[in-house]
């Protein structure tokens, strides 16, 4: 019976060291999400804008200078500055007319270590 309180004595959990590195852990992950989750709210919005412009085309022979007038506007309206016409192009085949924009966005994450996103929107014109 001595042996069982004597167990029971024992301190049980994690230690002061133990719990730093658990929330150190935590805080690399929170750091990582709040730096990239500006970049996925700005791509739902540049989707958004993508399938506007695309369903406001009806012509199918349209320019890329016509689409990148469109497309710039409403960017800017919302604030998103850092596309260039370079990004877009006007994929025309059998299905129809595409409009496709790449680009990449580069956030600053941690002393020299950057993080680097390639985002591709795509849309039919109808």
């Amino acid at each position: 019976m001595m042996k069982k309180s004597a167990l029971m004595g024992k301190q049980q959990g994690m230690s002061l060291i133990g719990w730093l590195f658990v929330l150190a852990i935590f805080g690399f992950i929170g750091l990582f999400a709040l730096r990239l989750a500006p970049l996925y709210f700005d791509y739902y919005t540049i989707k958004d804008v993508v399938e506007d412009v695309a369903g406001e085309v009806h012509n199918d022979n349209v320019s890329k200078i016509q689409l990148w007038k469109s497309l710039s506007k409403r960017l800017n309206v919302n604030y998103i500055d850092y596309i260039t016409s370079d990004d877009l192009s006007v994929l025309r085949n059998k299905t129809g007319t595409h409009i496709v924009l790449e680009y990449k966005k580069m956030e600053h994450f941690l002393a020299n270590i950057d993080l680097v996103v390639t985002f591709t929107c795509q849309s039919k014109v109808r």
